[in-house]
């Protein structure tokens, strides 16, 4: 079964969208073991806000989020927006 989590972002300013822009568009997300896909979307009308994708063979496939939330914290506006889910087969 598919894990998959879907996260809203709301940077704080224009610099930290920047920052955060550069940040979730590593390769590095995509390339971690487990990780089947990873997507990063702007809103087409408040270039603060991002939304992410993340597609992982197991919960347990996704190392990096202990130590990415920290880093993430500090550039946004207010606490991010977790969704987890299992997708159907």
């Amino acid at each position: 079964m598919v894990f998959t989590l879907v996260v809203g972002l709301l940077a704080k300013d224009a610099e930290s969208a920047s920052t955060l822009s550069q940040k979730l568009l590593a390769q590095a997300y995509r390339k971690d073991e487990g990780t089947i896909d990873w997507f990063v979307m702007k809103d087409t009308k408040n270039s603060l806000k991002f939304t992410i994708v993340e597609r992982y063979e197991s919960p347990a496939s996704n190392p990096i989020f202990a130590t990415w939330q920290p880093m993430c914290d500090t550039l946004l506006s207010e606490p991010y927006d977790l969704r987890i889910h299992n997708e159907l087969e």
